[in-house]
């Protein structure tokens, strides 16, 4: 379980070609979320640049991993 949300959150880097700003909503204490208040915007890239080598989670417990994944939307839908 994560203890120290601050620092896990601090670690993680969220950027959108589109601009977007959001927010962090934990689930769990071992599951974290990051989106936009609305969806993300058609057409964008949205990189998620996690730095969590070497952080403390909290418990004893250090990550062990770095990675960093790229989403691309495609066009919006409209149902």
């Amino acid at each position: 379980p994560v203890v120290n949300r601050d620092a896990v959150e601090k670690a993680i880097k969220i950027t959108s070609s589109a601009g977007q700003a959001g927010a962090f909503h934990w689930f769990s204490d071992t599951m974290v979320r990051y989106r936009p208040e609305a969806f993300w915007a058609a057409n964008s890239t949205v990189t998620m640049d996690m730095q969590l080598f070497g952080v403390d989670l909290g418990n004893g417990q250090i990550a062990n991993f770095n990675k960093k994944v790229s989403v691309h939307f495609g066009d919006k839908k409209v149902a």
